[in-house]
């Protein structure tokens, strides 16, 4: 794993997703982390770096390294207008990497983005979190614009 220090420039929000922590631990995690699980294109996140996968371990100097999902969500809809994070990436396999283990295990052909994709974001029924340009978390895979089915404040209350 590399560690990164990306520092975010907040438009409406930070456009990003995440699942994890210490009372939901992500399965397709290293322990009780806080994972990216959605980035908004065009938004913060992604003009800042951020990726599908990566590990937050810090957000304005906040360890967010065993925290509750609920914390994690109250530390990123509550960071400053140039957050500051502290973030943890898995190095990328080559193709080449791939496709020799793919053969390895019997399989005729590389393992695709998708499938990737998939493992990252973990099952649809686990929880993630959009913060939105209020600056609140909302639940169950909110749209981009802000539409949610319930609030973190709620759930950070």
């Amino acid at each position: 794993m590399e560690y990164l220090t990306i520092k975010l420039k907040k438009k409406k929000g930070l456009g990003l997703a995440v699942v994890g922590g210490r009372d939901n631990p992500y399965p397709g995690g290293n322990g009780n982390g806080i994972y990216v699980s959605k980035v908004t294109e065009g938004g913060a996140a992604s003009e800042g770096g951020i990726m599908v996968g990566d590990l937050i371990c810090a957000v304005d100097g906040m360890d967010l390294g065993n925290c509750t999902h609920s914390a994690a969500i109250h530390a990123l809809s509550n960071c400053t207008d140039t957050p500051t994070f502290q973030i943890g990436r898995a190095k990328k396999k080559s193709r080449n990497s791939m496709r020799s283990e793919s053969v390895s295990r019997g399989a005729a052909t590389t393992v695709s983005e998708q499938a990737e994709l998939e493992q990252l974001t973990g099952p649809a029924d686990n929880a993630t979190f959009l913060i939105s340009a209020a600056g609140s978390g909302s639940a169950g895979g909110a749209a981009a614009d802000g539409a949610s089915s319930a609030t973190a404040a709620a759930a950070a209350a």
